[in-house]
């Protein structure tokens, strides 16, 4: 009886011409990928299949560990967040290795596609929005600070865009927190106003669920946040704050209330 031919877990897709070199490169990265999800490199439980014109390396595992291998690296891929929140080390040398060959993969238009026999392949471009998501989870940030206790803030920011990665890829929408771009997820009640504040360009108030950084006293992980609520920030002009100053002074010297009353009056009125 012919032995059953092994199925493919996933493959990495390169619009470039398959030459020696980057045929070599491409399957180091896919073995680096799954020796960080767990796959021993002494042991054969995956075979990589190369391609001869435009560059493509399958992987079919052959074991029960090559398999759980592959698919940590597929779920990566999916949802690099949530990858590291329920796998922090593993995630983390994935994101190493990826990393590491981020000009390999944003230069030849790389792709990962996942395509289960019978159905359509679902495909994740790994270029530059995708390998910034994974920047922070490979560039040192201790993960451990994924088991930190949860907090809640607030911000005050314009929504860029709100979409997917990829087919297969949980909805985010980028905002800017401490000067940079994220990606973040959000709970499903948020959707319709995210995609409104994101046409209208509106500031938006956001309240999110945050990770402390334990080595950085005050700050957050912003990209492990999460929106939670979502609504509109109705900016105030400078002659609305003058005449909330005026009203708050009325009742005597301006200061002579806590400053922590005087900002929550304020606040009421944004």
């Amino acid at each position: 009886m012919a032995q059953r031919e092994p199925a493919t877990a996933f493959e990495v897709r390169l619009d470039a011409p398959a030459t020696p070199e980057l045929v070599l490169k491409t399957a180091q990265l896919v073995s680096a990928m799954l020796e960080a999800a767990g796959q021993s490199s002494s042991d054969p439980g995956v075979t990589l299949e190369v391609f001869n014109y435009n560059t493509r390396v399958l992987v079919h595992p052959r074991n029960r560990q090559g398999r759980s291998a592959a698919a940590k690296v597929v779920r990566f891929v999916a949802d690099p967040v949530g990858a590291a929140r329920k796998h922090p080390s593993e995630a983390q040398l994935i994101a190493q290795a990826m990393s590491g060959s981020r000009r390999l993969l944003v230069d030849r238009k790389a792709n990962f596609v996942v395509a289960p026999k019978g159905s359509n392949p679902v495909q994740t471009q790994l270029d530059e929005p995708f390998l910034d998501s994974v920047r922070g989870l490979a560039e040192g940030e201790p993960l451990k600070v994924l088991l930190s206790p949860l907090a809640e803030t607030e911000e005050i920011t314009q929504v860029l865009r709100v979409g997917r990665s990829s087919l297969n890829a949980e909805m985010t929408a980028r905002i800017v927190v401490n000067g940079e771009p994220y990606d973040l997820p959000f709970e499903a009640s948020c959707k319709a106003q995210l995609f409104a504040l994101a046409e209208s360009e509106k500031l938006a108030r956001l309240r999110l669920e945050v990770v402390t950084d334990p080595q950085r006293q005050g700050s957050i992980l912003a990209k492990l946040s999460r929106i939670l609520e979502v609504s509109a920030f109705e900016e105030m002009s400078g002659a609305e704050f003058m005449q909330s100053m005026q009203r708050l002074a009325e009742a005597g010297p301006l200061f002579s209330r806590p400053i922590e009353d005087i900002v929550a009056d304020l606040e009421d009125r944004w």
